[in-house]
């Protein structure tokens, strides 16, 4: 039995949050049709699934076929078994799979269409980022991705479809996202009553400096040789923001190479043993991951036990081109970096180069 979905703006719901407005001018997907989910969950083993593969779903022309849904399906449950929670009747969770599926095909065709890119060094950084995260080195990952079954192009296929996402959701969302004084008061009240959890929240700024997996020994001395220089000079009070965009090869250089406050239960145990002797503003001694050499700056620290707390509050204004067919992300780029050197050497007004 076939079915036809309306041309809901299926984009912009699974964008925004509920701190979000409704995002404005995000295109929906066309009219999608699907199959009844009765039909998706037949009992022929996935591997066969090529031979009888068909299309269930056109978003704006785009097919998506029944081994996606399925090979969606499938990692789905895996996830659930691993978390140990129950799985659903097939029957509910098909239609929620392909709706996700038609979410993701609709995002990652409006960040194409906008311009929005992912490079080979963010590729390569979140792969690093996921190994270190795990303790293993980038190798030991591609070894257990193939175990499993997954090949090393398909996690990196995956990795960019996420990443480019992200991307379109702080672009299109997050300056959408309006936070009043008032919830920043209740928050802080929210803080101090609650009862002490006992783990200390940081906030790092780090410095990457990249090891590549065949560097030789030379390479890997000239490498550390580089991160060390960089540590000395944070360590001498230079500017740590400044210090990121001249040494640091993290795909963060916006943020000034802060990771963001965290628990210390989702930083590296390595970030952690580096940092947790250290105060604020402290930088911490040269860190060796599977990645590369981290220099870590700690930029907050929170302990939950303590009465009270220091907030710093921020007042931030942005100059803002959006990269499209009259103008390519390079352009956009230099241009905002001309802009920067006029401010910065007093040639120019901010507000003058806003307006």
């Amino acid at each position: 039995m076939l079915h036809r979905f309306s041309s809901l703006s299926l984009l912009a719901l699974s964008l925004l949050t509920a701190q979000a407005s409704t995002a404005q001018g995000l295109r929906a997907p066309a009219a999608t049709t699907a199959i009844a989910p009765s039909a998706l969950t037949s009992s022929a083993p996935a591997s066969t699934a090529t031979s009888a593969d068909f299309i269930v779903a056109v978003v704006n022309s785009e097919p998506i076929t029944n081994h996606e849904v399925r090979r969606q399906l499938q990692r789905v449950v895996q996830q659930l078994a691993a978390q140990r929670r129950p799985t659903p009747d097939l029957a509910l969770l098909v239609p929620q799979v392909l709706d996700d599926l038609i979410n993701q095909k609709a995002q990652l065709q409006l960040a194409r269409e906008t311009g929005l890119r992912v490079e080979d060094a963010a590729l390569d950084e979140a792969q690093a980022s996921i190994a270190l995260q795990n303790q293993i080195d980038v190798a030991e990952l591609h070894r257990r991705l193939e175990r499993d079954g997954q090949s090393v192009m398909q996690f990196r296929v995956q990795l960019h479809d996420q990443i480019l996402m992200q991307r379109l959701f702080e672009r299109e969302v997050q300056p959408r996202i309006r936070i009043s004084d008032a919830q920043v008061e209740q928050y802080l009240r929210d803080r101090q009553t609650a009862a002490p959890s006992g783990d200390i929240e940081l906030n790092l700024a780090q410095i990457l400096v990249t090891v590549p997996e065949a560097a030789t020994p030379t390479q890997v001395d000239a490498l550390q040789a580089r991160a060390q220089r960089a540590l000395e000079r944070a360590r001498k009070g230079e500017d740590f923001a400044t210090l990121v965009r001249e040494f640091s090869d993290a795909t963060d250089l916006s943020t000034g190479g802060q990771l963001g406050l965290r628990t210390t239960s989702r930083y590296p145990d390595l970030f952690v043993a580096a940092t947790q002797a250290l105060a604020v503003g402290d930088v911490a001694e040269l860190v060796r991951s599977a990645a590369g050499f981290h220099v870590l700056k700690v930029v907050e620290k929170i302990d939950p036990n303590l009465p009270t707390m220091a907030v710093t509050e921020s007042h931030a204004r942005h100059i803002l081109l959006i990269p499209g067919p009259t103008l390519s992300e390079a352009a956009a780029r230099a241009q905002l970096g001309e802009f920067k050197k006029q401010v910065v050497n007093d040639k120019a007004d901010f507000a003058a180069l806003a307006r």
